[in-house]
């Protein structure tokens, strides 16, 4: 078995300007390091990471403050907080969105061909370049809603991981809450969670990282635009912030956390694993990862919250080893480095 300098070695291997942060939290103890793809370093500054699709997690608290709070059900579908979907036979649960159950895919269809051309004036000034800028400051709100015409059937069970699905879970969220999904996402972030190094999207006179490419050179960071994708993935946060994120689930601060683990809200099969309301649930793990163009993070706990692990790189993996299995190892490895 690979130890840890191991699979870091293997992950970082041909990463120029690496800047990998790293936590682990035991208990009430927490060590913090950086890795630059040859050692460890224990002065760790404050740097902005983009943690992309650990959003989902912080959309995920934010419908579980809603549902504590009798705003919404998870039973609800869609129309019921979008009237322009009124009369379309399948539309999916607030319930199927959370737990990636909707049918809703990561691919765009458009209705008709003026809706097309839409899109593609609106991507004219799109570099191509994946790494360089997000492709999703060119979705709007009303892309995302049109997604549920597509929907062919009503048995949405079967697990399909989606962004457009989360997409249109912020939307509901904001239309149930009274604002706009940018306004309550903040509230939380900063009132709730008491986090205030964590933005969605790209934050002003902040020391954000840039994103390093595949070709080590420096690409700079995903712009969301106003996109009507941000709840899927336009958090930015740096590692302080995100440890106290961990702790808050740990703790279960505030109480409505908890509603977001719940084991096997969705099982996954053929998966190895099941989900709660956007956290994946393996054995006694509770994480999620995500990755932007040239971002990578993973986030999580021991079920019975006696160690969470946070790790968050400007680079994306390109080796043998991924982001995921180092993770997974620090929480559960007892001796891991």
């Amino acid at each position: 078995m690979l130890c840890l300098d191991d699979m870091l070695h293997r992950y970082a291997a041909g990463m120029k300007h690496l800047q990998l942060s790293v936590a682990l939290i035991d208990e009430d103890h927490v060590t913090r390091l950086t890795y630059n793809g040859d050692k460890w370093n224990q002065e760790v500054p404050s740097l902005v990471y983009e943690i992309g699709s650990v959003t989902k997690t912080f959309t995920a608290a934010l419908l579980a403050k809603l549902l504590y709070e009798g705003v919404l059900r998870l039973e609800d579908t869609v129309d019921v907080y979008l009237p322009e979907l009124r009369g379309y036979p399948h539309c999916p649960t607030i319930f199927q969105l959370a737990t990636h159950t909707s049918g809703l895919t990561n691919d765009l269809e458009r209705s008709t061909p003026e809706a097309a051309r839409a899109l593609e004036k609106r991507m004219a000034t799109f570099s191509g370049d994946h790494e360089k800028d997000c492709v999703y400051q060119y979705i709007t709100e009303d892309d995302v809603i049109d997604q549920v015409r597509f929907l062919q059937h009503a048995d949405h069970d079967g697990f399909r991981y989606s962004n457009i699905g989360y997409a249109l879970l912020g939307i509901v969220l904001g239309k149930a809450g009274g604002a706009s999904y940018q306004t309550l996402i903040t509230d939380i972030i900063r009132h709730d969670l008491g986090l205030q190094h964590t933005w969605l999207d790209l934050p002003k006179d902040a020391h954000v990282l840039p994103g390093i490419g595949t070709d080590n050179e420096i690409k700079g960071n995903w712009r969301w635009g106003n996109s009507g994708a941000k709840a899927a993935g336009a958090i930015y946060a740096t590692l302080d912030d995100m440890i106290s994120y961990i702790q808050r689930h740990m703790d279960n601060q505030p109480g409505w956390l908890q509603l977001t683990h719940k084991r096997a809200y969705a099982a996954c099969t053929p998966h190895p694993f099941s989900i709660g309301l956007g956290w994946i649930k393996e054995g006694n793990l509770t994480w999620h990862n995500g990755a932007t163009g040239c971002f990578q993070s993973f986030v999580g706990f021991r079920e019975d919250r006696s160690r969470g692990v946070v790790l968050l790189a400007n680079c994306r993996e390109r080796n043998s080893v991924a982001m995921d299995t180092i993770g997974k190892y620090m929480l559960k490895e007892d001796k891991w480095i």
